[in-house]
């Protein structure tokens, strides 16, 4: 969910991603935000919620598949894994 944030702050309004728990998060706090005011990622959830309904373009959200050989989704991926590593250490998350 970070990295949808970042790249709404950084002016994409085209975004992919492969977690659908994310997309489905991000749709209940558009939708009813008064009940996710204590959801364990709520501090960004209303980031995003303010992201997107103050942004002067549409913002779309598209699902990709996991691991299927997309480019930019590996890529994706192995930025995802250096960031937790260069912030926790060598702690690599298991897949």
């Amino acid at each position: 969910m970070a990295a949808i944030a970042a790249a709404i702050a950084n002016c994409h309004n085209h975004i992919a991603t492969d977690s659908l728990t994310s997309l489905h998060q991000i749709r209940k706090q558009l939708l009813y935000s008064e009940k996710h005011s204590h959801h364990v990622q709520g501090d960004i959830l209303k980031i995003l919620f303010n992201a997107i309904r103050n942004s002067q373009s549409h913002i779309f959200l598209y699902k990709v598949k996991s691991h299927a050989g997309i480019a930019g989704n590996e890529c994706a991926d192995s930025l995802a894994k250096y960031q937790l590593q260069a912030c926790h250490g060598n702690i690599i998350p298991a897949e």
